[in-house]
């Protein structure tokens, strides 16, 4: 079973660089584990082993150092969201003064509350847990009579009927049912013949027609309230009592405050399930999978001002002695034991270091991904291998992971690439791993990496060689002369990876207008980093290899010395494409520079350039 043999060895464990989170608040000590358990966390469904950690979409990273380790000796907040390329940007750089408000940072357009920023006590910055709060069922139902099957008997489905206004024509009325799962969102015809094997043993329960019910709790939060309370928040009571009334998504969210704390408090609505992961559909007619009901936001992992004097969140396992089910969607561990790395060695840190942080390029992942090089290269030496096959895997042994700008980069990830497909696609078929690879989207799916440390894995034996078992070290070979040739057909042998991997900036009012594109659309902007880099500027594995998620907002607070707060925008602040603020951030960005952002009424009347004043009529 090839599947069994690529479940992730104990090297490719992630989240042990980045000590556990647990709860901390007033009244509670510093670290304090979890101790109200919603029960253990249990394993992947058989044969999807090797799938754990998932590979996921998007990513962030944020960070809190505390005043001791810093040189100006007030505490560090950093925060840079990972979202896919958008121009004009999904943020909006706003400075809200109101009754009892004075907060600055980014908003979501038409959102009345900073959402990423400070007020003048306390910052904070959010990345994406990737909680799974989503569970589907597939129900056995009869439509015409309304019901559906649970348990040995059926039960009528709940109608809730509504309507959708429509400006100048009558409401579109339409009907909202529900089961006890859930609301019903699909009803389809079950081809037993070709229905996926693990269903088989329901056939009886399910029978010939069934519906899917989706359950997800998310709108039962109060988004806008929950941010005008952390908008006033002025402290780590008044911050945590905001961030539990946060329902989705489930943000991991850290704190720094005036008076010298640091912290981390995760948000969201989590379900209790009576059983399973919630990463098949369940059945059901049977209750299994169900949920019992709501994890406490109270207890969800916390911590406040740790020992060791800071902590990271790079959407990687957060808390490893928390039992409770969080995800088994976690991010790759690379971003986050690059700064844990960096901060676990740094004293007397100045806002410039913590910037260096913020747009490093260390190639962890490609240091993993070439791990067996040398083994790969004794080999090739002794057998037949390709002279392009060996010289390739000699320019990646000698390379020094870093993801910047050279040719070698674009190299390695044309290798890389290779590696994949000779990896998976055999086994796969073109199909389904196309459409894995797309899903995979900016992160390759943890089990390539998880088998790189078992050469003999099944996985790189090739199923068309019937005579011959390929090993670790030949699917190298192979991969390498592959790229080889990729680099020397499309990039004549010498395609620098900045350029190569351009963010490229388009309007969606430009889309499928070229004559329109002059006028909204910039680009291409030469860019370093991969979906593994801290400064992480992936691409979409199908379209190689322009950024595709980047940073959409990097913000660097000395907290309390607002005024030095340091920032900056992918584009610009403006959506105007002949204003000069619609481009005017770009280099900054994309050379890892900042600007400054003025928050007192003295600094902000020094830097104003002109004012516009709204007055009611």
């Amino acid at each position: 079973n090839p599947a069994a043999s690529a479940a992730p060895p104990p090297s490719f464990d992630e989240g042990t660089e980045v000590p556990a989170l647990g709860p901390a608040g007033p009244g509670g000590a510093a670290g304090e584990r979890v101790s109200a358990s919603p029960g253990s966390a249990p394993s992947w469904p058989p044969g999807l082993e090797w799938l754990h950690p998932g590979a996921r979409r998007g990513g962030s990273n944020n960070w809190v150092v505390a005043g001791d380790r810093m040189a100006s000796g007030r505490p560090l907040l950093a925060n840079d969201p990972h979202l896919q390329l958008e121009f004009p940007g999904v943020w909006y750089e706003m400075h809200l003064v109101a009754a009892g408000l004075d907060v600055i940072g980014v908003t979501v357009p038409g959102t009345p509350f900073v959402v990423l920023g400070h007020n003048a006590r306390i910052a904070w910055g959010m990345t994406n847990t990737g909680a799974d709060v989503q569970d589907l069922f597939i129900e056995r139902v009869d439509l015409p009579s309304r019901r559906y099957f649970y348990q040995g008997q059926w039960h009528r489905i709940q109608v809730t009927e509504t309507s959708i206004p429509v400006r100048g024509a009558a409401a579109e009325p339409f009907e909202v049912w529900r089961t006890r799962h859930g609301t019903l969102f699909a009803e389809v015809g079950l081809d037993w013949e070709n229905a996926p094997a693990w269903l088989s043993p329901h056939r009886e329960r399910i029978g010939e027609r069934r519906a899917f019910a989706l359950r997800w709790d998310a709108a039962g939060g109060e988004m806008a309230g929950a941010f005008e309370a952390l908008n006033r928040a002025g402290s780590w009571p008044e911050f945590t009592a905001a961030i539990e009334r946060f329902a989705a998504p489930s943000q991991n969210v850290v704190y720094a405050d005036v008076d010298g704390n640091i912290g981390y408090a995760m948000s969201g609505v989590l379900p209790q399930r009576s059983s399973g992961v919630g990463i098949l559909p369940s059945d059901g007619t049977t209750g299994e999978g169900a949920w019992s009901g709501r994890i406490a936001p109270a207890a969800l992992p916390r911590l406040l001002n740790p020992p060791r004097g800071f902590i990271t969140s790079s959407n990687n396992h957060i808390d490893r002695q928390w039992s409770g089910l969080i995800t088994r969607d976690w991010a790759a561990p690379y971003r986050s034991t690059v700064l844990h790395q960096a901060m676990g060695r740094a004293t007397h840190v100045a806002l410039a270091t913590a910037a260096s942080w913020q747009n490093d390029v260390t190639g962890l992942a490609a240091a993993h991904v070439l791990g067996g090089i040398d083994r790969a290269i004794a080999s090739a030496r002794q057998g037949q291998a390709d002279r392009s096959a060996l010289n390739t895997l000699e320019q990646l042994q000698a390379w020094d992971k870093r993801i910047d700008g050279r040719p070698v980069v674009t190299l390695y990830h044309l290798f890389e690439d290779a590696l994949w497909r000779r990896t998976f696609a055999d086994e796969m078929g073109e199909p389904l791993f196309s459409h894995f690879y797309e899903w995979a989207g900016a992160e390759r799916p943890a089990g390539l990496y998880a088998i790189l440390d078992e050469p003999s894995s099944h996985w790189f034996d090739d199923i068309g060689t019937i005579e011959r078992r390929e090993t670790r070290a030949d699917v190298y070979a192979i991969a390498a002369a592959d790229a080889a040739e990729r680099f020397r057909v499309d990039y004549g042998g010498d395609g620098a990876w900045t350029d190569v991997h351009a963010a490229r900036f388009a309007h969606p009012l430009a889309a499928g207008m070229a004559p329109l594109a002059w006028l909204f659309n910039r680009g291409p902007s030469p860019v370093a980093g991969d979906g593994y880099t801290v400064m992480r500027m992936s691409y979409n594995r199908l379209r190689p290899f322009a950024a595709w998620e980047v940073p959409s907002w990097r913000q660097l607070f000395d907290v309390g010395n607002w005024d030095e707060a340091q920032v900056v925008l992918p584009g610009g602040q403006s959506g105007h494409p002949l204003s000069r603020h619609y481009f005017d951030q770009n280099e900054m960005w994309r050379l890892g520079q900042y600007r400054r952002q003025p928050f007192s009424r003295s600094a902000v009347g020094a830097a104003r350039a002109h004012r516009l004043l709204l007055l009611p009529l």
